[in-house]
């Protein structure tokens, strides 16, 4: 018997049929197939237009777009490579492969190989807020490439190595999450411009980074002896942590690097010939978030232990231009023929800054310290300097209270000892006869020549850079930083006469 309205009785039965009719619909929801991906398991080739809005799975053969598709990509829509299988995407001059997407599109796989060339890539990647990436993969021994392709507004490319890795000739702009690297295979990213991103390559692996424009990201990660970064121009402006390089430890050289907050951090190995110019006072002021001296911090923050930091320009205000800190002691490291501009502020060698640091047994010998502060050892260890001598002093170390030297000791000498500043120019304790800057070095107001715009555009080149801050920085005729350096460095492959002088830039260097 029914019951009446109520009375709990009808109203009760109509929640049971409810209940029971979105059962039903749950029932028959799970029942039903979900999409199948696309096998492909011999060798297919994509022309024209092709949509992707579902997983494409190459497990064996090879995918060709052939020049001149246009692979549009929908929520979902992802191309996975096999262990046997190839991605090959090999646009022509005027008949680009075009691969787009709106936030949706990526290319995975494991063990996989992938080619594309020429390719303009627009929107790829993952919707997902937290791991926008476009590709992500493993790469087999075949490998990941990518050469004379465009990038804009894609997600990160991340790849594990077990094959090689190569980037060149690129044009990546605001790629969310950036290059990153991992594994035991060989990289090379050579020839990009990259814009809004760094590139990262972690412990192990093998890599070659050269001649890369990067605006607004880090160089970063590296720790191996089979790592070269040369000639590379870096400039990440931010104020608040960013660096131009951070933890590369091989060999660094030639390369310009400007700074936010940090101009590098954690670096080591052999550090030559480059520039590294420090974030101006003028332009911090204009950033918000800047520091109290509204400058960069250290141009090298934290020097990786048996370091060789050679030949050098530190251009600019910082705390310090090489600092050790923290797991950067610097120990055991030797940083000679450098010229050290400090422009009013900053100390050139800033050593024990933080507790546990600690180095032992640096060497400081042929550099210019120019319009810096002192040798500085925060904390009054002996012996963190073996030996501090054939230093040139240009309006620097002024201080009457510190000195040329703070803190600094060495067991069983002091200051104006042999190997703590006796052959010093002008001689220790005679800090009134130092030499004016511009009776050193050609033009040490030089400024920055070009613009970020020149640099990504491919209007000038790092070469350039490098030649503009030489020039600036070469020895005066007359100067007396000629021929003066220690004459142990006489077989320096940059000391022609025999005759080491101080500085960065030997006389009759070009």
């Amino acid at each position: 018997m029914a019951g009446k309205k109520g009375d709990g009785g009808e109203e009760p039965v109509k929640r049971m049929a409810v209940v029971t009719m979105l059962l039903a619909c749950a029932t028959v929801h799970a029942q039903e197939p979900k999409a199948q991906p696309r096998v492909i398991d011999k060798d297919t080739t994509w022309t024209g237009a092709v949509t992707v809005d579902g997983a494409v799975r190459v497990t064996k053969g090879t995918l060709t777009i052939a020049p001149g598709s246009v692979v549009t990509f929908k929520p979902g829509g992802t191309i996975d490579v096999g262990r046997e299988g190839t991605l090959q995407a090999k646009g022509a001059v005027g008949a680009p492969v075009r691969l787009a997407g709106e936030k949706a599109g990526q290319i995975t796989g494991h063990l996989g190989k992938v080619l594309l060339e020429r390719c303009e890539i627009t929107g790829m990647g993952s919707g997902d807020p937290n791991r926008v990436l476009f590709i992500s993969m493993t790469a087999g021994e075949g490998g990941v490439t990518l050469r004379d392709c465009t990038l804009t507004g894609c997600g990160g490319i991340w790849v594990t190595l077990s094959g090689p890795f190569e980037m060149s000739r690129c044009d990546l702009r605001d790629a969310r999450g950036g290059l990153r690297l991992w594994g035991k295979g060989a990289a090379t990213v050579s020839g990009n411009t990259i814009t809004g991103a760094g590139v990262g390559i972690g412990e192990g692996a093998a890599g070659v980074i050269r001649d890369n424009v990067v605006l607004g990201g880090t160089l970063s990660g590296w720790r191996t002896d089979q790592l070269l970064i040369e000639g590379n121009y870096v400039h990440n402006p931010y104020p608040k942590g960013s660096y131009g390089i951070s933890g590369g430890v091989g060999v660094i050289r030639n390369n310009v690097i400007r700074g936010g907050s940090w101009v590098t951090a954690q670096i080591g190995g052999e550090i030559r010939d480059n520039v590294f110019i420090s974030l101006p006072h003028e332009e911090a002021r204009k950033l918000e978030g800047g520091f109290d001296k509204n400058c960069t911090h250290e141009h090298i923050c934290g020097l990786v232990p048996n370091s060789k930091v050679v030949r050098n320009l530190f251009v600019g205000a910082s705390y310090g231009a090489v600092m050790g800190i923290g797991g950067g002691t610097a120990s055991d490291s030797v940083i000679r023929n450098n010229t050290f501009d400090m422009r009013g502020s900053g100390n050139a060698l800033y050593l024990n800054h933080l507790p546990k640091s600690d180095p032992k047994n640096v060497v400081a010998r042929n550099n210019i310290f120019m319009r810096s502060g002192t040798v500085l050892s925060e904390k009054p260890v002996h012996d963190t300097f073996s030996a501090v001598d054939y230093n040139l002093w240009s309006k620097s170390g002024l201080d009457k209270r510190r000195g040329r030297f703070w803190k600094v000791t060495m067991t069983g000498k002091k200051e104006g000892d042999a190997g703590f500043g006796a052959n010093d120019v002008p001689p220790y304790g005679k800090d009134d006869d130092q030499p004016a800057p511009d009776t050193v070095v050609v033009n040490p107001e030089v400024e920055f020549p070009f613009t970020d715009e020149d640099m990504l555009a491919g209007k000038h080149t790092v070469a350039e850079l490098l030649a503009h801050y030489r020039a600036a920085y070469a020895l005066k005729p007359g100067s007396p930083a000629i021929d003066a350096g220690d004459p142990a460095d006489k077989d320096d492959p940059e000391v022609k006469d025999g005759k080491p002088d101080i500085g960065a830039v030997e006389a009759g260097r070009k």
